[in-house]
């Protein structure tokens, strides 16, 4: 089974330090990682159309392909501020949720 594996931030587009991070998430369908980033995108209170450049569907191909979503970072910009989705390595993953790598 595929499972992507992401951690969330926020904040002005190009800062160094972001505004906010989420604990490490995973996501075992496209329809999951869909959901979790139009959930970002409402709590941001971005528009809606900003989904679109997830680009979702190609997205989950690649990971699928790739069995890992470690290098498939992206992010979603509205105005001067951006989410940011970091893919995670099993490894990674493990990692960070054993130490609170998040705030």
């Amino acid at each position: 089974m595929t499972t992507a594996r992401y951690t969330i931030t926020s904040g002005l587009a190009g800062c160094y330090l972001p505004n906010s991070a989420s604990a490490p998430q995973a996501y075992h369908s496209r329809r999951e990682l869909a959901d979790a980033i139009r959930a970002e995108i409402e709590y941001q209170s971005f528009p809606k159309s900003a989904f679109a450049q997830a680009q979702v569907r190609n997205l989950w191909r690649k990971i699928v392909h790739v069995d890992s979503a470690s290098s498939m970072h992206f992010s979603i910009e509205h105005g001067a501020y951006e989410i940011a989705f970091h893919g995670m390595t099993q490894e990674e993953f493990d990692a960070a949720e054993a130490q609170g790598e998040w705030s």
